[in-house]
């Protein structure tokens, strides 16, 4: 048998719905927030729900490295969950074969 590896620090394209975004914004806020009480002098500028939609390419997908979507996603991710498309894109030519071990 033969499986195509993928490392985690590649990079997914997914199709968020809006929910998702939603949860992708509260996600960076709290990381922001969280940085920001152990640096009282870092006040970034919390991103708007529309500069998170400004990341999707034309056709609606979103880049995410894969360890960073499983971190904003994991915990709402369950079946006929709906936050975001359940089929993502991979680029091919980083997609490497492996031995079944």
């Amino acid at each position: 048998m033969e499986f195509i590896g993928f490392n985690l620090n590649q990079e997914i394209y997914v199709k968020l719905h809006a929910e998702g975004y939603e949860i992708w914004k509260a996600h960076e806020d709290l990381n922001t927030e969280t940085i920001r009480t152990g640096y009282p002098d870092y006040m970034p500028v919390l991103q708007t729900l529309e500069d998170f939609r400004g990341t999707a390419d034309a056709n609606g997908y979103v880049p995410f490295m894969g360890w960073k979507f499983i971190s904003i996603f994991g915990p709402h991710t369950r079946l006929g969950s709906m936050h975001y498309s359940a089929n993502i894109k991979l680029k091919s030519n980083t997609l490497l074969p492996i031995a079944c071990e």
